[in-house]
């Protein structure tokens, strides 16, 4: 029997790209993750909430797919993050994607997994980051 745990929180960050490049379809990750985060919360008492990132080495247009292939999970995501290197891969590199999950945003957020921007970031970068770490 599991130990009682005052409270437990995990906002797992997935990277649905890398899933899907093994042939393994959106719906069968999803519904898999979300089925064993009820599973966490039922025997365990933990609250788990869900992260798609889009990998930053890709390019901007397999991040633009991914927002459209996770819309019917849309209730069940908290937020999507960038993952990969930064170093050739700038956020500039994503603004239309920015820019649509921005106008699309109710109830997401931007995660960004880096540390915060140095003072000399562009204005765009540290609006996400600013929406990411206010949510």
């Amino acid at each position: 029997m599991p130990m009682p745990m005052a409270s437990a929180r995990a906002e797992v960050f997935v990277g649905s790209q890398t899933f899907l490049d093994a042939g393994v379809p959106i719906g069968v990750l999803l519904d898999g993750v979300l089925a064993a985060f009820r599973e966490a919360g039922e025997e365990w008492g933990i609250d788990a909430q869900l992260i798609c990132t889009a990998q930053r080495h890709r390019a901007e247009s397999t991040a633009m797919e991914l927002l459209d292939l996770i819309e019917p999970w849309r209730e069940q995501v908290i937020g999507i993050g960038m993952g990969s290197a930064e170093r050739g891969n700038p956020p500039s590199k994503f603004a239309r994607f920015f820019a649509r999950r921005s106008a699309a945003a109710t109830g997401l957020r931007f995660t960004p997994a880096r540390t915060p921007p140095p003072r000399t970031s562009s204005k765009r970068w540290s609006s996400v980051w600013t929406a990411s770490t206010t949510v």
